[in-house]
This record gives structure tokens, sequence and C-alpha cells, in this order.
């Protein structure tokens, strides 16, 4: 610049940088944004899951004849008995009616469940298509689940969340 000038106004350089610099700094907090609401959406299915399982460890402990012969574990096959207000059911009818509804609810509640309830020694296996149940131990609620973020890998290697409630009586 020539002495006695004086500038006016921002160079064009300038003006680019610092749009550049808005722009990183815009497309940072979309980013963060976006992987804060994928922690809120696992974490809902989370809490949707201890919910349902704690549900259903609430209902068996209600009917402790149905629970000790493990009838919450047999659903009910279309037109089987309904066990509403006003009709008669024992206590295996009214587990089995019981578990029915739950598996349900677990399924439409969280996004591609499998809810099962089964005798296990090892509880914390199992997969969606394999649950591991081998008939031994204690009476476990298992819940697997997937949701936006298990379309790749987990860090555990899985594509699918799970939860698992063991009972004791």
């Amino acid at each position: 610049m020539k002495p006695g000038m004086q500038q006016k106004g921002f160079t064009m350089i300038e003006i680019l940088t610092a749009v550049a610099v808005m722009s990183v700094g815009l497309v940072s907090v979309a980013s963060l944004s976006l992987v804060n609401l994928q922690s809120v959406s696992h974490g809902h299915s989370q809490t949707q899951a201890t919910i349902i399982a704690e549900e259903l460890a609430d209902t068996m402990r209600a009917n402790m004849e149905g629970y000790e012969k493990n009838m919450f574990a047999v659903n009910l096959q279309s037109g089987e008995k309904v066990c509403v207000s006003g009709t008669s059911c024992d206590y295996d009818e009214q587990a089995q009616y019981d578990g029915t509804l739950w598996t349900q609810h677990a399924t439409d509640a969280l996004p591609g469940a499998t809810a099962v309830m089964c005798m296990d020694s090892t509880p914390e296996d199992g997969t969606p298509a394999n649950p591991a149940c081998d008939g031994q131990g204690m009476n476990t609620i298992k819940l697997f689940w997937t949701d936006s973020r298990t379309q790749g890998s987990l860090p555990t290697g899985e594509n699918f969340y799970r939860h698992v409630l063991s009972l004791v009586p």
C-alpha cells in the first residue's frame, strides 16, 4: 500500500477465510448434534428394555405357581384360552397368557426386538436368532434389539443390543 492511502473494507481473501472457518464450525456442531441424538435414542431403548424386563419379572413374582413350573416361557397358540377379567384361568394358563402378552409388548416397544424367557445357566450369551437357552440354571429374561447405530458393527463386534435379567424368586 502506498504511503498516505487508507485501507477501506475487507479483502476478498479475508472474507473467504472467515466463511471457511465458520463453515467448518457449523459442520462440527451439526455432527455433534447427530451423535447426541443417536446416544439419546440408544439410551431410550436401553431404558425401555429395562422397564419391559422388570415388568415381566413382577408379573412372574405375582404368579409363583406358574413361575416354578416355567410356564411363562410357553407362549399361547392361537385359539387357546385368553385370561381376562371375568374368565377363569389356572396358574399355568395365566402364566402362558401373561408371557404371550409380554412378548408382544416387547417386540412392539423395541426396534427389531426378540424377547425370550427361558432357563439358562449362561445368560449373557446368545443372539436374536439363537438365544442359547440351555434349560439349566435360573429363569432368565433376554431382550435383543437393533437401532440406527447397529447398522454397522458395535464395539463388541455384535450387530444388536442385549439386555438380560436373571430372576431369583
